[in-house]
Parts: C-alpha cells; sequence; structure tokens
C-alpha cells in the first residue's frame, strides 16, 4: 500500500508542492532500495504580539522503498516512514 496524506493528521490541509524517488541502491540483482522524498506546505497560525498572522509551514515526508522482482517477474513494493531524518 502506498501511504499518502490521508490519514495522516498533520498533513490535513497541507498542499504537495514537491516529490521525489531516486534509487539508493541494489540490495541483490533482484532487490532494490528506493526513497521517496515529499515536501508539503500548511498555512499556519503565528501570534506576534496581539495580532495573529498566517504563515506557510513545512512538513515532510522520506519513505524507504524496498522494490523486489519475484522469481516470476512479479513486482512488490514496501514502503517504511523514515523517522530519522
Amino acid at each position: 500500500m502506498v501511504p499518502g496524506p490521508d490519514g495522516d493528521t498533520e498533513l490535513e490541509g497541507a498542499v504537495l508542492g514537491h516529490e521525489f524517488i531516486e534509487p539508493i541502491r541494489w540490495q541483490k540483482p533482484s532487490v532494490l532500495l528506493l526513497e521517496r522524498h515529499e515536501y508539503y506546505e500548511k498555512l499556519k497560525p503565528m501570534v506576534v504580539g496581539k495580532q495573529t498572522f498566517q504563515t506557510i509551514g513545512t512538513l515532510s515526508r522520506w519513505y524507504q522503498i524496498t522494490a523486489r522482482i519475484t522469481a516470476d517477474g512479479e513486482p512488490t513494493l514496501v514502503w517504511k516512514l523514515r523517522k530519522d531524518g
């Protein structure tokens, strides 16, 4: 299952601004490690003195994706949200 903003309460009301996937390395001839980076923007209130302003906050998600090709040629993907970045 591909993760996304659905069910991620921190991303409610956020807009995806940029995303990309990059290959990292072949772990085995049939296993490729990839990373997906997602960058979102969201309006957030900011209080200065007694004034409240809307400011744009940036949120990101970083996934590790393991792509496997089985012996019969079928692909499988395993997604893992990275929290160490």
